[in-house]
């Protein structure tokens, strides 16, 4: 058994994985950091995992001792990924009782495949279906999604008898459409149908100003919080340094594994080593020093054993960074995610909710 109790990172065992199956994607949804460049995808590599990195990577012991397997992405949309069905199964074999999810747009690949994902999770599995309106709306941010396909593989994937839900982000485009998209849900046979409220606007997300889309105007499908101007450095630094770290990757004993191989404590982190610097103002090399202190080749899962990995210098520069400032080295995406002020909330829940004339 891998067990972590007196390293340096984890407190236990890793007892779920998120995976990018796939850097790779169908859609080019605005607020994807894919799109932030307008079109430029030179700044990462698109490639898929497969089935054969696993079996060489992954210890059947490692995968015995896991509870939960989600395949999302930070940059890509799993169903690219064709070898999916076949890495999903070699997980089963190794593991029946292991909880798997997908979270995709499901404008990908053919109704056959998507009655084999079905197949392969209608015991202990489900799929996320992001589906942001009807087929007038949804691929105003869903960008090059065609609806007939995404109604055909969710009709075909729903056969089985696997768990299906509805995710749906409310924008200006769509907002009036939530309830009749919740009936169809319904009619179509998902077992849920729930609103995921998009918070991008908040924080400033950069998104593709050619394809840019609105916020929803209704205040029940948006957060009532204020702007967190990443232009303004000294601002952004002042709430960063109030947080203290309560790692959630930490608290689930949870890892992260790239379309690259590379294994991180969560997707956040993982993110954070996607933001080219020149994409960053003016100011941030608190930024550039956070992604600096990731040794790629240290957490690359190719080379290096799993353990050895998350015992690692990265790591541990990582969770050492938790006591310091932002200008000495505290990991910025650590105190936006899992920093909490006094009052026992994160930056990003106070960012989200935080009235103007409130103060901290």
């Amino acid at each position: 058994m891998l067990f972590l109790k007196n390293t340096m990172f984890y407190n236990s065992d890793i007892q779920k994985i998120e995976i990018e199956a796939s850097s790779r994607c169908n859609a080019r949804c605005p607020h994807c950091l894919r799109e932030s460049r307008n079109g430029d995808l030179s700044f990462f590599k698109q490639v898929n995992l497969t089935k054969k990195f696993f079996e060489e990577r992954l210890s059947k012991e490692f995968v015995k001792n896991l509870r939960c397997l989600s395949f999302v992405g930070v940059m890509g949309e799993p169903a690219m990924n064709k070898e999916l069905p076949e890495i999903i199964k070699w997980f089963l074999t190794h593991n029946p009782d292991i909880s798997i999810d997908i979270c995709t747009n499901g404008g990908v690949q053919d109704t056959s495949w998507w009655i084999d994902i079905g197949n392969l999770l209608k015991l202990n599995g489900k799929v996320i279906f992001a589906v942001d309106g009807l087929e007038d709306t949804n691929h105003i941010y869903r960008i090059n999604v065609k609806w007939n396909l995404l109604i055909e593989n969710i009709k075909s994937y729903i056969s089985t008898g696997a768990m299906a839900e509805w995710q749906f982000i409310p924008f200006k485009h769509n907002e009036h459409q939530i309830e009749e998209c919740r009936s169809i849900s319904k009619s179509l046979g998902f077992n849920n149908f729930f609103i995921k409220k998009s918070h991008r606007n908040l924080i400033n997300q950069p998104q593709n100003k050619k394809n840019k889309v609105e916020n929803s105007t209704n205040p029940d499908y948006t957060y009532s919080g204020f702007n967190l101007d990443f232009n303004d450095m000294i601002s952004v630094e002042n709430y960063l340094n109030l947080t203290n770290i309560d790692c959630f990757s930490i608290q689930i004993s949870h890892i992260y594994i790239s379309a690259e191989g590379l294994v991180y404590p969560c997707c956040h982190t993982a993110g954070l080593m996607q933001i080219p610097d020149d994409f960053l103002p003016k100011g941030y090399d608190w930024v550039k020093h956070a992604n600096q202190s990731i040794n790629k080749d240290e957490i690359d899962l190719h080379k290096n054993d799993i353990k050895d990995i998350i015992q690692s210098t990265t790591f541990t520069k990582i969770k050492n960074s938790w006591n310091k400032s932002m200008n000495s080295g505290k990991n910025p995406i650590c105190s936006i995610i899992c920093g909490k002020f006094n009052n026992n909330n994160s930056i990003k829940e106070t960012i989200l909710t935080f009235n103007k004339n409130q103060s901290l």
